[in-house]
């Protein structure tokens, strides 16, 4: 027998004190070395004369040694370390799983035509944008790629028939209600759903957990997935205090500008006094290697901040030709200075009553475009 091997007794408590732990009880066995080597014990067999007898004692007795040596912990300590592992395995908790964010619904029921107004107005600068919606509608600041144009535009919720901001999974502390909604959209994508429509009411839903929104018109609906915000940030829109201020119908600049389009790739615009206090005079210049386009007006302008020197810019037609497509229904206030970008904005209240024979424009929206100007370099 091994000199330090346990009691029976010692294992049987250290095998209690593991099943304490509610661990799975390993049954320790202690081996038996047959045949003793003690004389006096009844199970001693002398060694035949050959010494066979011996040597498979001694290789039994090897064999034994090297089991004893892979076997499992067989001293008290070793028992009690063990039953200790065990222990804090079962008493330590685990790790709570990290809280889940909050999460948001948000749900519109809105006319086509406001809705296709305000997506040609931002796709006129950006593919892919961050709308905000809130309870006063929904507002996108957006700037182009090559940053030359931006626009701040909103769909006030007066032109929108209901809509609702809710929680999927609230936090934990915080309003009833999400004050805003934020999402992504493919400008492009929605608008050609939208168009589809063509007229009647478009019922737009985004679930954030989903990643996802549902646009329904008629019998139809169309599922897209929303497109990351991840990098999007809100530009800021300066406050530029321009010299001169003034308001010219949309379709006056729009004809201008698509006329200059056949000539050149770039517009000068050029605002000065007039004969009288009230109406300045607007010219629209193009110039190309040969040919000219020219328009001045002043019967349509009239000031808002009056100017009293002449200032002029020159700005490149695509962009141009871009902002004013989608907002010459309007009557717009364009804010002008001598090479500082354009002002261009528009509101609701302000859209173009129309001509003789001609039907009023309903204008549904409310924002401003900035385009920077050409610096043409001296020499």
């Amino acid at each position: 027998m091994q000199e330090n091997a346990p009691t029976e007794e010692t294992l049987r408590q250290g095998i209690e004190e593991i099943a304490a732990t509610g661990a799975t009880v390993i049954q320790v066995l202690l081996p038996e070395v047959h045949p003793t080597d003690d004389p006096d014990d009844p199970d001693y067999e002398l060694p035949d004369e050959d010494g066979e007898e011996a040597v498979e004692e001694d290789e039994a007795i090897h064999a034994l040694e090297e089991e004893a040596a892979e076997a499992p912990p067989q001293t008290p300590e070793e028992i009690q370390a063990l039953a200790h592992e065990y222990r804090e395995k079962v008493e330590t908790p685990a790790e709570p799983e990290p809280p889940k964010l909050p999460s948001v619904r948000a749900e519109m029921l809105v006319d086509a035509k406001p809705l296709r107004e305000f997506l040609s107005q931002v796709g006129a600068i950006a593919d892919e944008v961050k709308v905000h919606m809130t309870r006063d509608g929904w507002n996108v600041k957006a700037v182009d790629p090559a940053h030359v144009a931006m626009i701040d535009v909103a769909l006030p919720a007066q032109r929108i028939e209901a809509l609702k901001l809710e929680w999927l999974r609230p936090p934990s502390i915080g309003a009833a209600r999400p004050d805003v909604v934020e999402l992504g959209i493919d400008v492009t994508k929605v608008l050609d759903v939208v168009k589809a429509s063509v007229k009647g009411p478009v019922w737009f839903r985004y679930d954030e957990d989903k990643n996802r929104a549902e646009i329904a018109y008629g019998p139809a609906k169309r599922t897209m997935s929303t497109v990351d915000t991840t990098g999007m940030t809100d530009p800021k829109i300066p406050k530029l205090e321009l010299p001169a201020v003034f308001t010219v119908p949309g379709q006056v600049l729009w004809d201008a500008i698509d006329a200059c389009g056949k000539v050149s790739d770039h517009v000068r615009l050029t605002i000065e006094p007039g004969h009288n206090a009230y109406s300045p005079v607007l010219t629209v210049l193009a110039e190309g290697d040969v040919d000219k386009w020219e328009g001045s007006f002043q019967e349509e302008c009239q000031w808002v901040k009056r100017a009293h020197e002449k200032h002029t810019s020159l700005f490149p037609l695509d962009y141009l030709t871009s902002i004013i497509k989608p907002v010459k229904g309007y009557r717009l206030t364009v804010h002008m200075g001598t090479d500082y970008p354009l002002r261009v904005s528009w509101d609701e209240g302000e859209a173009d009553t129309g001509g003789k024979g001609k039907k009023a424009f309903d204008g549904a929206t409310k924002g401003t475009y900035l385009l920077a100007p050409r610096i043409e370099s001296e020499g």
